[in-house]
């Protein structure tokens, strides 16, 4: 079932007074905690986050040794004998298995970890994390080419790329221009 606003308001004005309408003031009090409702859902499960690639690429590898310590309304996660460094920076966080991530925003030492926004989330210490680069899905970004060197992860489910060792991939198109969907695709350290 889909309501508007409107129906809403109609609803929490029946429950609370029936046959009275809610005043301007209460009105507009419930459109705002709807849409503030409505922008923690947004930001807890981003959509291009619900969106699993047939195919992807990570370009750095995860990082999620030790443990951190993170609290709840605070921008600054603590490591527990981590080593952290500014080439973090811009990649994303995910803390506890939780559905949200978080950029890093700075990395003033190497246990600690500034995030783009606050920590919306349980908090406490020894919690495990997985900071990741950036995945690109394949067909979005380089569907054109043919075949591709370095893909990351072939054993996600569903993935229609065949792996062939470098040295065929190379004979067949040494220049990479091959164009169309991607058939193949060699491992790092395959040449």
């Amino acid at each position: 079932m889909q309501w508007n606003f409107g129906e809403i308001i109609d609803y929490i004005s029946d429950i609370i007074s029936p046959g009275v309408s809610l005043s301007t003031a209460h009105t507009a009090m419930v459109k705002n905690l709807i849409n503030v409702s409505i922008s923690d859902v947004a930001v807890d499960f981003p959509i291009n986050d619900l969106k699993v690639p047939d195919q992807y690429v990570r370009t750095v590898a995860d990082y999620s040794d030790e443990t951190l310590t993170a609290t709840d309304g605070s921008k600054t996660l603590t490591g527990d004998s981590t080593v952290w460094t500014y080439k973090m920076i811009g990649r994303k966080i995910r803390i506890d298995d939780g559905d949200a991530y978080y950029i890093i925003d700075d990395v003033p030492s190497a246990t600690e970890i500034t995030l783009d926004r606050f920590y919306n989330g349980d908090g406490g210490a020894a919690l495990e994390y997985n900071i990741f680069e950036n995945s690109y899905d394949i067909p979005t970004v380089i569907g054109a080419t043919g075949w591709v060197k370095n893909i990351i992860d072939p054993s996600q489910t569903g993935n229609p790329a065949e792996e062939e060792n470098w040295d065929w991939i190379e004979a067949q198109d040494p220049t990479l221009q091959h164009t169309g969907t991607v058939e193949r695709f060699a491992l790092i350290g395959n040449k």
